[in-house]
């Protein structure tokens, strides 16, 4: 069991992600945006997609997850589904990337579809969206920590 000092620590890992979700939880929209330089987000994109090229049959769940992140912080909200989606399909059992997840499923519900209730047809997108982002906060909250 961790202590309160060793929680928090700042080389816990776990304290860093909390509040970087914390912080994008806010509410303000595109303030994830701002988290991160471009050009350190565009650094990191290309190293995660020459990790993933390089090495194909190999389960980089790392490189999907950091990539994720990368898209989340540039507003790209799919491509940064599909990302973290190929990290927890690798690492089904992982909490932080569960989170992930859930959040940025959360993002494309909350701010990526605003035109959808003007449309009737993208209703069923919506709900299943909104059923993913709900199974996976299940999961993850399920998980042993």
């Amino acid at each position: 069991m961790q202590s309160q000092s060793q929680f928090l620590s700042a080389e816990n890992p776990y304290l860093l992600e909390d509040n970087i979700l914390f912080l994008v939880l806010i509410g303000k929209r595109n303030f994830h945006t701002y988290l991160i330089s471009d050009q350190e987000a565009s650094r990191c994109r290309t190293n995660f997609k020459n990790i993933i090229q390089r090495h194909p049959d190999d389960e980089c769940h790392e490189a999907y997850f950091g990539l994720a992140k990368i898209y989340f912080h540039l507003n790209r909200l799919e491509l940064a589904y599909d990302c973290v989606s190929k990290a927890c399909k690798m690492r089904n059992r992982d909490r932080v990337y569960l989170l992930w997840k859930c959040l940025i499923s959360f993002y494309i519900v909350s701010f990526g579809n605003l035109h959808s209730v003007e449309d009737p047809t993208e209703i069923p997108l919506l709900k299943k969206q909104m059923q993913d982002c709900y199974s996976t906060l299940i999961i993850s909250v399920d998980l042993n920590p």
